[in-house]
């Protein structure tokens, strides 16, 4: 299993952070390369919810869906994906900083196979990146008055 982590600090009170982070709507307005999340469960997000989807890896359009395992507003949120070609846990822990909220991102990945044909630094690498870049879409859309939340 590989980990990987990343931070951002957002200047917007935990509980509209939280709110975004758990709207299954919002994902596609910061996370690159989501669309078409929608919740397969009924009711409001909470521990058990899961969602389904898609998301762009390396060019290729992967189908996923996710089970909320941890369901702690507006401190964290955790989930797993199901039937997944990678399978991936991740973490989102969210703590008060100075000038606002720190958003950490925490994603374990069994990567399986790959570590035999020597890619997993690159898939490390990449996820790594990819979160960098959702964390800073979110600082954005939250800070820029975007949110619904």
């Amino acid at each position: 299993m590989v980990r990987v982590a990343e931070s951002v600090v957002v200047a917007r009170p935990a509980a509209e952070v939280f709110a975004v982070l758990a709207d299954p709507e919002a994902a596609a307005l910061w996370q690159h390369g989501v669309n078409g999340v929608r919740a397969v469960t009924d009711g409001p997000p909470g521990l058990g919810s899961r969602l389904s989807g898609t998301r762009a890896y390396a060019g290729l359009r992967v189908a996923y869906t996710t089970e909320i395992t941890v369901w702690d507003p507006p401190r964290r949120l955790a989930f797993r994906a199901m039937g997944a070609p990678v399978r991936v846990s991740g973490e989102l822990a969210l703590e008060g900083a100075e000038g606002g909220t720190r958003v950490t991102a925490t994603l374990d990945l069994r990567v399986g196979g790959l570590s035999l044909l020597g890619l997993t630094d690159r898939v490390v690498e990449r996820v790594a990146a990819e979160l960098r870049r959702d964390l800073a879409a979110l600082k954005v859309l939250l800070e820029g008055g975007l949110a619904t939340a």
